[in-house]
């Protein structure tokens, strides 16, 4: 079962070093943050620059607190708060309030968002409807048939009889196979 809590990352080497995170799947949280640390693309700079630094055998993982999903912000709030964590860049849980962007990536910002064409309800009809009108030879539509007729997962396909038997005496039997199988568990 997935546990959900309140978790920090701490130095080694540099003790007073810490981050606070919560997490609703708090094992694979840190997986998380591994990978993304592993490939220098972590959201946080000062972790990835200090993982960068002191690599990842420096890092440590520790749940502090599990906890129920509806109170996770609340309690990571207060570790926060009375930790004053190295690492977190946003003091408040939850929230990117504190983040700090230097104004070289507002810009960069801003002119992205400037370039950008809106697309319009008349575009995107079009390109919904961007297949409507084309050709197709008898011998594609024979084929795409065929293919239909074949495939046992085409949804919309037309089934004989035979098959329409077969996938019910299948679904029928896996039923049957997994409330066994439940009833076997409990």
């Amino acid at each position: 079962m997935e546990k959900s809590g309140v978790y920090k990352i701490q130095s080694k080497i540099k003790s007073e070093r810490i981050y606070i995170g919560s997490s609703v799947r708090i094992n694979n949280r840190w997986k998380l943050h591994i990978k993304s640390l592993q490939d220098g693309k972590h959201g946080n700079q000062k972790l990835q620059r200090h993982y960068n630094k002191y690599g990842e055998s420096d890092l440590q993982f520790i749940i502090i607190e599990e906890c129920e999903r509806n109170n996770l912000l609340k309690v990571e709030q207060l570790f926060i708060d009375s930790l004053n964590p190295y690492f977190n860049i946003c003091k408040i849980a939850g929230s990117p309030m504190g983040r700090i962007i230097k104004e070289e990536s507002r810009m960069k910002m801003r002119e992205a968002w400037k370039k950008r064409k809106p697309i319009t309800k008349k575009q995107l009809k079009i390109r919904s409807m961007s297949h409507i009108g084309q050709k197709v030879s008898d011998e594609t539509k024979e084929k795409h048939r065929i293919h239909m007729l074949n495939n046992k997962n085409a949804l919309g396909s037309r089934r004989t009889e035979k098959q329409k038997m077969e996938k019910s005496k299948a679904v029928k039997k896996w039923w049957k196979e997994r409330n066994a199988n439940r009833k076997h568990n409990e």
